[in-house]
């Protein structure tokens, strides 16, 4: 059986300045390193461990940012004296990082045994050669991203919005948009595991759907994939557990491990929906790897019996559909775009705070959701709530609105962590469609000059494959907005669509003369709430005029300077011909009405073409108090905007 063991120690941190290393690193400080450690937690982020030791102030209050930049300019070294799990005489011990953020390297005994270079996918280490009984010393080195270790950042054909270490750092890129905090996150922000392993393993079980059958039964395809380590050929028995039906299959391990695939008729299938269209019905699955009568590994799981498909064909106003189809029903989707629920992300760790935005998405009659390409390959539980809540999920890759490497090094990378995150999530019944990334096809082409980009091989090869390859007839798309003919990868005459038009009315002809297939980003600013405001800028500072620092640290971004986004709010007031405000009361209350009377209008404009199938919001969510076009101030706090999104969806009965 594999047994999965939490990694628990006292974790200690260490300053190391860039560039400076004896042994595993030390610093140019006249303190000695023993008298610098500072206690720790993992997972966790290097900023919330300063804010512990009263080093730094909370980031999210006034200029809290701009004053601990300097902490994503350094080095830090993570230590701990770890115990060994318990195992026997031929199991494979592993060490498995869930997240290193970002450029590690992993220290065992003063030995190095691997570095990593990747945030969005996991570090495992085959440790048995060092198992002796003893305690060891594990340290973890995580070098400063400002300067991402190997990569030439004078690459000329290599840039977009924010700085280019951005387009060379396999974490997430948030830090350099409007909509979160510049903070460059740095730890070990997933946890830490001992996996102990037999001889063979399940190291995957993937149930897909393959048919809903006209006799009401659907026909089920579940590959297993068995490991194997060492080079005996090791006769083992399978025996697999799908909708109540079981089989017992021989496993021939003559190669190393082995891929059975196995094929279920399940008989008047219950069928997974979104919310408002039916039940979100789950099967239940197990695997159970057997050897001369004892159990080597066993795995449990649910699935949902659904197809998606997204139909793209010829609209009688001479454009292309683009329609989601959930069990050959169209379905028009009413969604939230979301972010991540902290710009410190080993923070956003929180199953209660994922029930409770979810839940909200829900009841305001939200049908789907979109994970967009600057944050993060959400958590787990975000999508097992999304299977139990009917909400369907258009998933992108973790890219954004520049123009990436193309060399070998970087896209076998970007191949590794593809494979990893589509096998992690292909099971999810809500798992609806991947983009290849947030507007790379549109941005870089259209806004930044550079046409060819339209050609690379990261979104139309590498990440093309890995769903092809890893999760068969799942819908991918390139990039959003997308468009398979048009040169403007934005056309409203198919494909999909992100619509941003600042400073006019919501019911300009900019919007309304535009006729989308689908409608993945649109949205307005409105102001939080009086003590979001508060909370955010703390104490000392003048609350008007927002033309001040700490205003202006809440809207760093790549494309406009601080200034520019607060222009756009007084201009939104001035053409919708309201009074300008002359207080932040009322800039808060001028800008939530906006807003709520922009998101009915939206909603109910397009919602009426038939040519249109969908619309999602931005955002759901904001990842830190700030001004923005979300729905919900940080953490949880609902907008007015809100209640009009929830009655204008729940007007559409498509």
């Amino acid at each position: 059986m594999t047994v999965r063991t939490p990694l628990t120690a006292d974790w200690k941190l260490l300053q190391v300045e860039p560039g400076v290393s004896l042994g595993f690193g030390t610093s140019t400080s006249i303190t000695p390193p023993e008298r610098r450690w500072m206690p720790a937690q993992v997972p966790g982020d290097v900023h919330l461990d300063l804010m512990r030791a009263g080093i730094i102030d909370d980031p999210f209050v006034g200029r809290g940012t701009d004053h601990c930049r300097w902490v994503a300019e350094n080095d830090w070294v993570y230590e701990a004296t770890v115990h060994e799990p318990v195992h026997t005489a031929g199991q494979r011990v592993v060490l498995e990082f869930a997240g290193l953020d970002t450029f590690a390297t992993v220290f065992l005994d003063d030995e190095v045994i691997a570095t990593h270079q990747n945030m969005f996918r996991p570090l495992s280490v085959d440790v048995t050669s060092h198992m002796n009984g003893e305690p060891h010393v594990l340290r973890v080195r995580l070098d400063s991203a400002m300067t991402p270790r190997g990569r030439d950042l004078s690459q000329a054909d290599v840039f977009g919005y924010g700085p280019r270490r951005r387009m060379h750092s396999r974490k997430s890129q948030m830090y350099a948009f409007h909509t979160a905090a510049w903070l460059m996150t740095i730890g070990i922000w997933k946890p830490v595991t001992w996996l102990v392993h037999n001889e063979l393993s399940i190291d995957d079980v993937f149930p897909r759907t393959v048919a809903i059958n006209p006799d009401g039964s659907a026909t089920v395809e579940v590959t297993v994939d068995i490991a194997k380590t060492g080079s005996l050929v090791l006769p083992a028995t399978l025996s697999l557990t799908v909708a109540g039906e079981h089989r017992v299959v021989s496993v021939d391990t003559s190669w190393n491990g082995a891929h059975i695939r196995e094929t279920f008729e399940v008989e008047n299938a219950k069928l997974w929906w979104v919310h408002d269209h039916g039940a979100q019905d789950l099967y239940e699955w197990k695997a159970s790897l057997t050897r001369d009568g004892s159990t080597l590994d066993e795995r449990t799981g649910t699935f949902g019996i659904r197809t998606v498909r997204v139909a793209e064909e010829p609209d009688h106003d001479g454009g292309t559909s683009f329609r989601v189809e959930l069990n050959g029903k169209p379905i028009f989707l009413k969604g939230f775009n979301w972010v991540p629920l902290d710009s410190i992300l080993a923070r956003g760790d929180d199953e209660k705070r994922y029930e409770e935005l979810l839940g909200i998405a829900r009841e305001a009659n939200a049908n789907a959701i979109r994970v967009n390409g600057f944050g993060i390959y959400e958590r787990d539980v975000f999508y097992d709530l999304c299977d139990r809540l009917g909400i369907l999920v258009a998933q992108d890759f973790m890219f954004a609105d520049a123009a990436y490497p193309h060399d070998a090094e970087f896209l076998h990378e970007c191949r590794l962590e593809a494979v990893h995150q589509v096998r992690r999530l292909r099971a999810h019944p809500s798992l609806g469609w991947w983009f290849g990334d947030n507007e790379n096809d549109h941005v870089v082409p259209t806004q930044l000059g550079f046409v060819e980009y339209v050609d690379n091989e990261l979104n139309k090869s590498v990440l093309a494959e890995a769903v092809q390859l890893h999760a068969p007839g799942t819908p991918y798309f390139p990039s959003s907005p997308y468009s398979p003919m048009n040169p403007d990868a934005n056309s409203d005459r198919e494909g999909t669509c992100h619509i941003w038009r600042f400073g006019v009315r919501w019911d300009d002809p900019a919007y309304t003369e535009l006729r989308p297939r689908m409608m993945i980003e649109i949205g307005l600013f409105g102001l939080p709430p009086r003590e979001v405001m508060e909370s955010m800028l703390g104490p000392n500072v003048e609350r008007w005029p927002v033309y001040n620092d700490t205003y202006f640290a809440r809207l760093d971004d790549s494309r406009n300077s601080r200034d520019a986004w607060y222009d756009i709010l007084f201009d939104t007031i001035r053409a919708a011909g309201l009074e300008q405000p002359e207080s932040l009361d009322e800039l808060i209350e001028r800008t939530q009405l906006l807003q709520a009377e922009a998101t009915s209008f939206w909603i109910d404009h397009y919602s009426a073409q038939d040519t249109c199938w969908g619309i999602f919001l931005w955002s759901l969510n904001d990842p830190w108090p700030c001004p923005s076009c979300s729905y919900l101030a940080y953490p949880a706090v609902p907008k007015p905007a809100l209640a009009a999104a929830r009655e204008a969806f729940g007007r559409i009965s498509r």
